[in-house]
């Protein structure tokens, strides 16, 4: 069954639950979170919000003092507020959208392993097999072509035919997120724990509900990628540095998801 339940509805919480997402203390999940070079990365919080303004303003008020703490964001001065939102879609409720990577054998081969390839950095992230380098490339065009990056890195690489369209998904973000790991990833070659730790962690984010009109499976989420100087600090962002912010509007609850890409430091 690849289609996703609801996870289970949690007990009421205070203004901020700090342990949101339950997946992180599954042993499968952990594992390979340590394997990827996210675990001690990787912070949640859940908290209610205003549900007045507009996306900037509305990001805003949700990366209060308290959750920026809480998550261990930089101390920014006021001048350096400024924050980067895109908007994402969340509509996927089954794997599906991801059977193009696995169908392309120039990714992916029969064995379910990612081709070997050589050794190659593409947007400051280090790649050694075609699934990894398939996901950076595509990360790195999407920063350029949102001026995030200049773009000054040449491509005369001969790109992999994947017809995938989704990658504004937030369950394609997550498993960009867990494919590239952090900055001491060990990455795996097998597709299958990548596709598994993303719809956990998946679920963990969203909410599902039955629509009473016909019966189909929704979600009740609105979901934006955030960037800039008040989630990450001021100075170039860290090129596997992630933070998104999941919003659940009829309940005005937010959850936040923060990886900072620090490694060692």
């Amino acid at each position: 069954e690849r289609r996703f339940r609801s996870a289970e509805a949690a007990p009421q919480q205070a203004a901020m639950d700090t342990a949101p997402c339950k997946c992180f203390a599954d042993r499968t999940v952990r594992a390979c979170l340590e394997r990827w070079g996210l675990y001690d990365e990787i912070k949640a919080v859940r908290v209610r919000y205003d549900r007045k303004g507009k996306e900037e303003e509305l990001v805003k008020g949700i990366l209060t003092d308290e959750v920026r703490t809480a998550l261990g964001m930089p101390a920014v001065a006021e001048d350096d507020a400024a924050v980067r939102v895109e908007r994402l879609k969340c509509e996927a409720t089954s794997l599906a959208i991801f059977d193009p990577i696995a169908a392309s054998q120039d990714v992916i081969l029969g064995s379910g392993r990612a081709k070997q390839c050589p050794q190659v950095v593409i947007g400051g992230v280090e790649c050694d097999n075609a699934l990894r380098t398939w996901l950076a490339r595509k990360k790195y065009d999407r920063d350029v072509a949102a001026g995030a990056r200049d773009g000054e890195e040449e491509d005369d690489e001969e790109r992999p035919s994947v017809a995938l369209e989704d990658d504004n998904e937030l369950l394609y973000r997550l498993f960009e997120l867990l494919c590239l790991g952090g900055p001491l990833a060990q990455p795996d070659l097998e597709l299958a724990p990548y596709l598994a730790t993303t719809k956990a962690l998946y679920r963990d984010c969203v909410q599902v509900y039955k629509r009473s009109s016909d019966g189909a499976t929704c979600l009740a989420n609105e979901v934006y990628e955030v960037a800039g100087p008040l989630v990450f600090g001021s100075g170039e962002q860290r090129p596997l540095a992630r933070c998104f912010v999941i919003t659940e509007p009829k309940r005005a609850k937010a959850l936040v998801l923060f990886s900072p890409a620090r490694g060692m430091w």
